[in-house]
């Protein structure tokens, strides 16, 4: 059995979509960000770094870092074609924004959540949440310009993730008015039925 460490609304959307679309046996473990339980003992003898995701293989093994996790379950269930082939320019593609959206744009969430992180003084939070904003609308604003190279025949992963991450702190409004490719890809993600269950759980509060 995968265990997935999570919660919902979180990057733990991702990881639980693909399990449920490759009917695999698992169980989720939630963690509940509002209060801190990802940085609590119980979680850190799991993942030190204290976020989530985290997935146990059935094999044992720990995966932390959502796109690794999401590479992952690309290999263990091919069959679902999370990726382009293999040596593809599109797969080539898919890598460049998959790490592009797990690397500025996660940062820039974590900026926004949690501003006390950044700076040794409290005075800065305000400011370094007012960057992390603007940081976000530029950064989607770059990946809507660029999404017909995104969508090429990307394989159902980068979408997947796209729709997890892109409604977070810049909103779902402002997503529809200034990047409609993006929210296009969230909407198909949304309306997909294999998934329902896992998108109403996660995202119907927001």
């Amino acid at each position: 059995m995968f265990i997935l460490y999570g919660e919902p609304n979180s990057g733990s959307f991702a990881p639980e979509a693909i399990l449920t679309l490759a009917g695999a046996e698992f169980e989720c473990v939630d963690f509940d960000l509002a209060t801190h339980q990802q940085q609590g003992n119980a979680y850190r003898a799991i993942n030190p770094m204290g976020r989530i995701p985290a997935l146990r293989l059935p094999s044992g093994q720990l995966l932390t870092e959502s796109v690794a996790i999401l590479l992952v379950l690309a290999e263990l269930f091919p069959a679902l074609e999370l990726l382009p082939p293999v040596g593809s320019a599109e797969r080539f593609t898919v890598y460049r924004w998959l790490m592009f959206i797990s690397a500025p744009i996660y940062e820039a969430v974590s900026r926004w959540d949690y501003p006390e992180r950044f700076s040794a003084n409290p005075d800065h939070a305000a400011a370094i949440k007012d960057k992390a904003h603007a940081d976000l609308q530029q950064f989607w604003r770059l990946v809507e310009n660029h999404l017909q190279l995104v969508t090429m025949q990307n394989g159902l992963g980068l979408d997947l993730y796209i729709a997890n991450i892109s409604g977070w702190i810049v909103g779902k409004a402002w997503r529809a008015d200034n990047c409609p490719g993006v929210a296009a890809i969230a909407d198909g993600v949304a309306r997909d039925e294999r998934i329902g269950a896992v998108w109403q759980r996660h995202f119907s509060k927001s």
